[in-house]
């Protein structure tokens, strides 16, 4: 009977002790977390983008490879058109490897909240990780249910002086997992502008995550884009800190 009352107590200690641990991080370490789980120490995927608008709709696929947070690779597979195009992110900078005329451009901060590949999805949304984390204070709001998950609200405001797109963005996050369940986009008159919402969640890799991110203009209706992953594996050997060059996006296959 004492080794049971033993155990039971050690059961809700350790219990307690797991929830005291969660409700004592800090938004940034929330957010740290979040992306910690979409990304691991390093990625690869495949992915496919609907970009919808009341005239047209217009797919893309692409295949990602990524290094901790601050190095991406992303190559266009398909259509035809753009095909072999190649963006990188270092930290803050962006590039795009233009095959079909032999160019290489740097993306310019003026060009940073531009349309990426004609969808509802922005060159800032491509960097968006590090720029939550470094340019933006971020706090706790009252927790909410957001698609069935119990999530943290976390309300983020620009840093003076920071370089950055939106005046506000709210994100709500699982408790469980730390996916972003949904996040909200406003400009500088407190208006929502965007709308991004994660559904159809997976195991990819050991890891449950969204299988789609849904970008919605809330003043352009009939206007999303939807962002499909196909597959997704982490902590892959084969992906190193020099694939991530200027040099090395002339040589990239899929």
């Amino acid at each position: 009977m004492k080794a049971i009352k033993a155990f039971i107590f050690f059961g809700i200690f350790a219990l307690y002790g797991s929830m005291v641990n969660s409700q004592s991080l800090t938004a940034t370490q929330v957010l740290v977390k979040s992306y910690d789980q979409q990304l691991g120490e390093t990625s690869i995927s495949e992915m496919k983008m609907r970009i919808v608008r009341p005239e047209y709709e217009r797919e893309v696929s692409l295949k990602n490879w990524s290094y901790g947070k601050e190095y991406y690779i992303i190559y266009i597979m398909s259509p035809a058109r753009d095909k072999g195009q190649v963006f990188l992110k270092r930290e803050n900078n962006m590039w795009n490897w233009l095959p079909k005329i032999n160019r290489m451009m740097k993306i310019p901060p003026s060009m940073m909240s531009a349309s990426w590949m004609g969808s509802d999805f922005s060159n800032n949304d491509l960097v968006r990780e590090r720029t939550f984390i470094n340019d933006y204070e971020s706090e706790f709001k009252e927790g909410e249910n957001k698609g069935g998950f119990d999530c943290y609200s976390i309300e983020l405001i620009p840093k003076p002086e920071a370089p950055v797109v939106w005046s506000k963005v709210q994100v709500w996050i699982d408790k469980k997992h730390f996916n972003v369940v949904e996040a909200k986009y406003y400009n500088e008159l407190d208006e929502l502008v965007t709308h991004q919402v994660a559904s159809d969640f997976k195991d990819f890799d050991g890891r449950y995550l969204p299988a789609k991110l849904t970008m919605i203009p809330v003043k352009k209706p009939g206007q999303r884009t939807e962002m499909e992953t196909i597959s997704m594996s982490f902590d892959e050997p084969s992906v190193s800190k020099s694939m991530f060059s200027i040099q090395n996006m002339k040589r990239i296959k899929p």
